[in-house]
């Protein structure tokens, strides 16, 4: 996290992650990594970052698990399409709605995971 971005909670270095690391189902193929290194919002941005309370896997994220090639091929891939928690950073230019401690409900786009692994909210 840069110092211009506003953040009044602690984020640690690394975060809890369940991976794919390979294709399969999920009982298999999803492993909980304790060490992903946490993601950083750039000062002059429209992300934010959000630490992640509840997640869910949906049947679309099955059948991704399932029988789609881990795409990309670079790691990490993270299957979770559903979550909510709370702000934690938030670039310059992200909407005032979602300030640090703003509590969310969120979703990745479905496409946009399976052509680049991750998704913007």
């Amino acid at each position: 996290m840069s110092p211009s971005t506003t953040s009044t909670l602690p984020i640690p270095p690394t975060m809890r992650a369940w991976i794919r690391p390979s294709r399969g189902s999920p009982a298999t193929v999803l492993k909980l990594s304790s060490a992903q290194p946490t993601p950083t919002v750039a000062a002059d941005s429209t992300d934010i970052l959000i630490r992640v309370s509840h997640s869910a896997l949906q049947f679309s994220s099955e059948f991704m698990l399932q029988y789609l090639p881990a795409l990309p091929l670079l790691p990490p891939r993270i299957p979770e399409l559903e979550f909510s928690g709370t702000v934690v950073a938030a670039g310059s230019r992200a909407p005032p709605e979602l300030n640090v401690g703003a509590r969310v409900v969120a979703f990745h786009s479905l496409q946009a995971v399976i052509l680049i692994g991750r998704a913007h909210v």
